[in-house]
């Protein structure tokens, strides 16, 4: 599976080159992500209603980090759909095009019965990644060898706070009260999105 986050995103907070290695900042994010995974539903789902007339769909997030899995039909009968082939995804936009013409030749469609269901992970996550590993790395410095990194330090310590703010916020709106959008027996915020087509045309045209 995909990281949450690479060496590039952890540069963005602190230089990394000279300092650590490329296998010391992997090893890292491995070790945080672990952690990220432990705390937070990182993997979020939409589904909405799949009809032939509309291509694109929008996942209920405007920037999206990574999509994991597109499966169309019935639940129980659900069939995987392959990116470049059965689906273009603007991640940036949080909209995925279908090709319906693909997607028709997979099996027999019930229009507008049949369901869309997409797997995700917001981009917010990448950036808590990048920034806690970016952290862990600081503060393994500061204890190794004495450096002084505090200054830097401090600075991503207020980001991460800031992110941590931020997913904990959107997480407490997802359980509170009797959600029906949350799927406890299979951890995951499931939301249905009733699409508008139109809108989601706007976005695709406007850069």
């Amino acid at each position: 599976m995909t990281r949450l986050c690479t060496k590039d995103d952890v540069d963005q907070y602190i230089d990394t080159t000279g300092a650590w290695t490329l296998t010391e900042v992997n090893s890292a994010i491995d070790f945080i992500e672990n952690e990220i995974y432990d705390e937070c539903n990182v993997i979020k789902s939409m589904y909405s209603t799949i009809d032939s007339d509309y291509a694109e769909y929008y996942l209920g997030e405007r920037f999206i980090y990574r999509i994991d899995n597109i499966r169309y039909g019935d639940i129980g009968s659900e069939v995987q759909l392959t990116a470049t082939t059965h689906y273009t995804k603007y991640l940036d936009k949080g909209l995925v095009v279908l090709s319906t013409t693909a997607i028709n030749s997979l099996s027999s469609v019930s229009w507008p019965e049949d369901y869309i269901e997409v797997e995700y992970v917001p981009k917010i996550y990448n950036k808590y990644c990048a920034a806690r590993t970016a952290q862990h790395l600081l503060e393994r410095t500061q204890v190794v060898s004495g450096d002084s990194a505090e200054r830097s330090l401090a600075v991503i310590n207020k980001r991460v706070e800031t992110l941590r703010t931020q997913i904990m916020n959107k997480i407490g709106i997802v359980l509170s009260g009797d959600n029906k959008n949350y799927d406890y027996e299979y951890d995951i915020a499931r939301k249905k999105i009733v699409q508008d087509h139109d809108r989601n045309k706007d976005l695709l045209r406007n850069n």
